[in-house]
């Protein structure tokens, strides 16, 4: 579970050819989430980003995650091409309903490529 004040890198060249999902990230002194995706290779899926508020690493360490209606601006689709985008997430401290607990969820549906994303936490309260 990551913190960030600074900048995480929850994918690190992760390889597009199965679904994956980044390291859990905590809102709750973060009024927004700041993901920057970039993946290169022929990918096709989708991105969503999911949140929890059951996640605990010690008694509930594969909580149920419910991805989230909305960024801004729009998750980036890879649709055969490399491609790149900063979206942003509510975060708990912003209320609105946002999940305490977040993650990115790239699904795949074809091709292949290499995924790097990184989150920081913006406007903490």
């Amino acid at each position: 579970m990551l913190v960030p004040t600074q900048p995480a890198k929850v994918f690190n060249a992760a390889v597009m050819d199965q679904t994956r999902v980044s390291a859990i990230v905590d809102t709750a002194h973060c009024d927004a989430v700041s993901w920057e995706i970039a993946y290169t290779g022929t990918p096709t899926g989708t991105f969503t980003v999911e949140a929890s508020n059951q996640y605990d690493p010690i008694t509930n360490a594969a909580p149920t995650f419910i991805a989230m209606p909305a960024t801004t601006p729009v998750l980036p689709v890879p649709a055969g091409a490399g491609g790149s985008g900063l979206v942003t997430s509510p975060g708990l401290a912003a209320g609105g309903g946002a999940g305490r607990f977040q993650r990115l969820r790239y699904t795949f549906t074809g091709g292949t490529g290499t995924l790097n994303v990184w989150a920081v936490g913006v406007g903490r309260a």
